[in-house]
C-alpha cells in the first residue's frame, strides 16, 4: 500500500491535479506516520541482511522527519479542510513518537484544533486521541511530568482508552457497526497499559505532596481523581506489588517517606519501558531527577514541624545531589510558602519557623470543636425538655462552676429534692 500510494504522488506530481495528489499524499502519510524510527531502523537492517534493494523506499529512508513534512506540505496546499486536519494530527504525531515533543506541541497549539476537538468527526476523533497521548508520552520521555498530566488525564479519567483510540468496541455502543469501521489494525494499537502506568506515575510524583501538605482535608489541590481513588483504596495495603498498579501505589507510599531509592526502583522495576516508543534509557534518568526532587519535598514537609534545623550537608547527601540543586529547590519551596524555614549561610543550615498548628494540632482542635458543638447542643435539647433549673445569668456573671451546678440541680430535679416541703397546717 505505501509503494502504491508512492507511486500514485509520483505521477501525479507531472499533472495539474493537484487535489489527488495531495489526496494520496494524505494516504501515504496515514500508512506511515505512526512508525517511529527505531521502527525504520530495523526495516533498514532486515533488508540489508537479505539483501533487499532498499532504494527509494519511502519507509527505509535516512530522514523520516523530513519525508513526513514533504507529505504534509503537499496536503496543506490543497484546499479541503478535513484532510489539512488530518494531516496536522498525522505530523503531529510523528514528532511525538519520535521523542520532539517541542516541536509537536508547537504544531499543536498552533494548528487550534483542541478549540474545535468537539465539532471533529468520529474517525478524526480518534486520530485527535491518538495524538493526544502521544504528546503525553513524550512530555513523560522528557521528564515534563506536568505537561503528561494535563494531555493524559482526561482520556484515562473516562476508563475507554481503547474505545476512545480505535481499538476497542464500547459494550454499550448504539452502532456497533460504525465503530468496527473505525477500529485500527493492531500493528498501529498503542499499549493502553504504558499510557495508564504513565499517568499514575506522573501524578503520583505531582500529588503525593500536595497529599502531605493538606493531610487534614484530602480535596485540595487534586491533580488526578483517578491517583486519589486509588491512594485511598491502597491505604491498607502491605502485600508483595505485582501489578503495574501496585508498583506505582507503593513507590508513592516510599516516596511519602522520602525514600527515593525505594521509589525509583519499583517503578523502574515495571515492565513499561520496553514497550515506550520514546527513548527509554533518557525517561528514566529524567524521572530519577524528579523522584529525587518531590521525595526532597516530601522530606521536608514532613519534618518541619520535628525540626529546629537541619544541615545542607547531610541533604545533599542524603539525596545525592549537589549543594546548588539543594538551595535552589529550598527557595523555591520557600518562595511558594510550601515551607516555613530561611537559609542560614554561616551556619549553611536550613532553620525551620515553627507553625502556630501543625497538622496533629489542627485536627485535634477540629474535633474538640466538633464535641464541644456536641455537648451545647445536647443541653438545649436537656433544657428544653426538663427547663434550665434555676439557673440565672448572675450564678454565671459571679464565677461559678457551671457545670457542677448545673449537673447537681438536674440530679435534684431527678430525684425529686428541688420540691418545696409543704408547711404544716395550724389548728
Amino acid at each position: 500500500m505505501i509503494r502504491l500510494a508512492d507511486e500514485a504522488v509520483n505521477h501525479f506530481k507531472n499533472t495539474d491535479d493537484e487535489h489527488l495528489s495531495s489526496k494520496f499524499a494524505q494516504k501515504k502519510l496515514e500508512y506511515t506516520y505512526y512508525m517511529p524510527d527505531k521502527l525504520f531502523e530495523k526495516l533498514r537492517e532486515s533488508a540489508n541482511e537479505r539483501g533487499i534493494n532498499s532504494k527509494g523506499e519511502f519507509y527505509l529512508e535516512n530522514n523520516s522527519e523530513k519525508a513526513i513534512h514533504e507529505l504534509a506540505t503537499k496536503v496543506y496546499t490543497s484546499n479541503d479542510n478535513k484532510l489539512i486536519i488530518k494531516t496536522l494530527l498525522y505530523h503531529i504525531y510523528h514528532h511525538a513518537v519520535n521523542g520532539r515533543y517541542h516541536s509537536a506541541k508547537e504544531f499543536f497549539l498552533m494548528s487550534h484544533i483542541p478549540d474545535i476537538s468537539a465539532s471533529l468527526d468520529a474517525n478524526t476523533q480518534v486520530i485527535y486521541n491518538r495524538t493526544l497521548i502521544q504528546l503525553g508520552l513524550a512530555a513523560f520521555s522528557l521528564g515534563l511530568i506536568q505537561e503528561t498530566v494535563s494531555c493524559l488525564a482526561d482520556i484515562v479519567a473516562t476508563g475507554r482508552i481503547k474505545e476512545l483510540t480505535g481499538q476497542g468496541i464500547s459494550k454499550f455502543s448504539v452502532n456497533e457497526k460504525e465503530e468496527v469501521r473505525r477500529l485500527l489494525p493492531v500493528h498501529m494499537h498503542i499499549n493502553t497499559e504504558v499510557v495508564d502506568a504513565v499517568h499514575l506515575i506522573a501524578a503520583m510524583l505531582i500529588d503525593t505532596p500536595n497529599i502531605i501538605a493538606d493531610a487534614s482535608d484530602n480535596t485540595k489541590r487534586q491533580i488526578s481523581k483517578v491517583y486519589r481513588k486509588l491512594y485511598d483504596q491502597y491505604k491498607n495495603f502491605h502485600g508483595v506489588p505485582e501489578t503495574y498498579r501496585d508498583k506505582v501505589m507503593v513507590a508513592g507510599k516510599d516516596l511519602q517517606r522520602g525514600n527515593w531509592k525505594k521509589c525509583y526502583e519499583n517503578l523502574v522495576g515495571m515492565n513499561l519501558w520496553n514497550n515506550l516508543t520514546q527513548d527509554a534509557q533518557k525517561a528514566k534518568e529524567h524521572l530519577l531527577v524528579k523522584v529525587k526532587e518531590q521525595a526532597f519535598k516530601c522530606y521536608l514537609t514532613t519534618i518541619q514541624s520535628c525540626y529546629d534545623a537541619i544541615d545542607i550537608q547531610s541533604l545533599a547527601t542524603k539525596f545525592e545531589l549537589e549543594k546548588d540543586a539543594i538551595h535552589s529547590m529550598i527557595s523555591k519551596l520557600v518562595f511558594n510558602k510550601e515551607i516555613k524555614a530561611y537559609l542560614d549561610t554561616e551556619s549553611n543550615c536550613l532553620i525551620f519557623e515553627k507553625a502556630d498548628v501543625n497538622h496533629l494540632e489542627s485536627k485535634a482542635l477540629r474535633l474538640a470543636d466538633r464535641v464541644s458543638t456536641l455537648l451545647v447542643n445536647n443541653e438545649k435539647i436537656m433544657d428544653s425538655k426538663y427547663g434550665n433549673y434555676g439557673i440565672t445569668d448572675k450564678d454565671i456573671n459571679d464565677g461559678m462552676n457551671n457545670k457542677r451546678l448545673l449537673n447537681k440541680k438536674k440530679m435534684n430535679h431527678m430525684l425529686g429534692k428541688d420540691k418545696k416541703k409543704p408547711k404544716p397546717r395550724r389548728n
